[in-house]
């Protein structure tokens, strides 16, 4: 144990070079996040199961209530996510992680280096722990009980998921290539986001005659799901104070970090790349420096994810929001935080290959804006699909989404000026961006959207008459409702077109910067 706490300590200092606010704000973070996902969660599964912690002799074995099969099968589908997702996460954090030949030199164990890697992918994959997170808290609060051990139970059962897990990546890194395992998790990852807002949605405004009809269609899954062999009612067992319940947990998590830890001894670290012969076909290409870029772009496994949620997130939203306003301002705020990570990337690529950047027959200057095209014109797609509802509701909108490539393309050239003004960074890392960084380019990005489309949007449509418009309210002051449904927009567009030239004037200035 005390090696995989140094370890974990050298991990965590060799990475943690970011500043003082960002040595402050990672620790806050997966808390942060945790909240995100279990407050919604945790008032949703209080709604749906306070008014049914009942027993049904027709839907739930005897001695189970109603609230014991939801839940049971809820945390079955949750944990099956969760080990579809964080296994493969293993084995490309291994396979990624640079530091692993070093660490294999030291006098440690390998399966303290194995669980080392793990903890690091738990991060990325561990979404669906984060909603089950509030179950044991809402169950209670429920059955009005202790909280210590529902708790307890709860954590045992975390701690046989990642075991499981562990098992089964080991046994997985024989058979599979790193970029299938991390497009396996992603695609996952991408899964479990969308099955939580999918299902969320509609069971928002649930009651309990609808949860009762619901369970009935589902009393033989119930069965299935309360089987006394399965770990998810030992842990429900568990929290109701079983001892018994708590002892299974416990026994086959051991019986599995020892199999791991046997396992661990054969291990070579080495994730299968399968090598063919192809026959490339040369075709001459008139920006070869954007099809480096766009290989790139299809060849990261990340930028499935980023595409795919800037895209579909806003417009699942649209089903419970039917203010397209709003919607266009949530999809520029998540644009906010991927430009600047897809523009890194692509940075990322370029200086691992110095010197050779400054050998083409370009100006070092050019060759990096041309970092700037990819995203810009990427997340304007984007932008233009989710407007669409904005569009078919008030069509003069389209003359404020116009201004979307511009936001795009200074929140890229921004991006690039941070990373340039300190070429030193470390980029090992995953996201060489700092926390204070991504901050910033959010909050200006949601500031800009705010007074262009938000402020905009509502002028356009309270003169149309909607009264439901929060401009409304000021129409009857018509200074005031000119100078806000007018004023905001036309400024924030003409500091976007002054800060666009400034920064671009700074990198072709900062170009020979490229190699450091």
């Amino acid at each position: 144990m005390s090696e995989i706490f140094l370890l974990l300590k050298y991990t965590m200092k060799n990475r943690g070079k970011g500043g003082k606010i960002s040595k402050i704000l990672s620790p806050i973070l997966p808390i942060f996040f945790m909240l995100v996902f279990g407050v919604p969660v945790g008032a949703l599964a209080y709604k749906i199961l306070s008014p049914v912690n009942t027993y049904i002799p027709a839907i739930v074995p005897e001695g189970y209530t109603l609230m014991d099969g939801i839940v049971s099968l809820i945390i079955i589908i949750l944990s099956f996510l969760f080990f579809l997702g964080y296994s493969p996460m293993i084995i490309f954090t291994l396979f990624e992680n640079e530091t692993i030949p070093f660490l294999l030199s030291l006098p440690v164990k390998r399966i303290s280096v194995f669980t080392v890697s793990s903890y690091d992918a738990l991060g990325t994959a561990g979404v669906p722990a984060w909603y089950v997170v509030s179950f044991p808290i809402i169950y209670t609060i429920v059955l009005k009980i202790s909280p210590v051990v529902p708790v307890l139970s709860f954590i045992f059962y975390i701690v046989l998921l990642i075991a499981i897990s562990n098992l089964f990546a080991m046994v997985l890194s024989r058979f599979v290539s790193r970029t299938g395992a991390k497009r396996g998790g992603m695609i996952v990852y991408f899964i479990t986001l969308f099955l939580y807002l999918i299902i969320y949605t509609p069971l928002s405004s649930t009651n309990k005659q609808n949860v009762v009809e619901f369970a009935q269609k589902l009393k033989g899954l119930f069965h299935i799901s309360l089987s006394p062999f399965l770990p998810s009612t030992w842990l429900i067992n568990g929290m109701k104070g079983s001892v018994s319940g708590l002892f299974y947990l416990l026994a086959l998590s051991l019986f599995l970090y020892v199999l791991t830890y046997q396992l661990s001894k054969g291990m070579d670290f080495y994730v299968e790349k399968r090598v063919e012969r192809k026959k490339v076909k040369f075709t001459p290409f008139s920006m070869p420096l954007f099809r480096k870029d766009w290989l790139y772009f299809k060849r990261e496994p990340m930028n499935l994810y980023l595409v795919g949620f800037s895209l579909l997130f806003p417009l699942i939203m649209f089903t419970s929001s039917r203010d397209p306003f709003a919607i266009l301002i949530m999809g520029v705020a998540i644009a906010g935080m991927y430009v600047p990570m897809l523009t890194a990337g692509l940075y990322t690529i370029e200086r691992k290959s110095c010197p050779l950047p400054l050998t083409f027959p370009q100006n070092p200057s050019g060759t990096l804006l041309t970092k700037t095209i990819l995203p810009t014109l990427t997340f304007s797609l984007i932008a233009l699909i989710i407007s669409i509802p904005a569009i078919v509701i008030e069509p003069l909108t389209i003359i404020l989404i116009a201004w979307f490539p511009l936001l795009y393309y200074l929140l890229s050239l921004f991006t690039l000026y941070l990373l340039l003004s300190r070429p030193s960074r470390d980029l090992t890392k995953k996201n060489i961006l700092d926390l204070w960084e991504m901050l910033l380019m959010e909050f200006s990005t949601i500031l800009i959207a705010s007074m262009i489309y938000l402020a905009g949007g509502l002028y356009m449509s309270t003169l149309r008459g909607d009264e439901q418009k929060l401009l409304h309210l000021m129409s009857k002051n018509p200074v005031l409702f000119h100078a806000l449904g007018i004023g905001l927009p036309t400024f924030a567009i003409i500091m976007l077109i002054l800060l666009t030239g400034l920064f671009r004037g700074k990198i072709k200035r900062m170009g020979d910067r490229i190699c450091g």
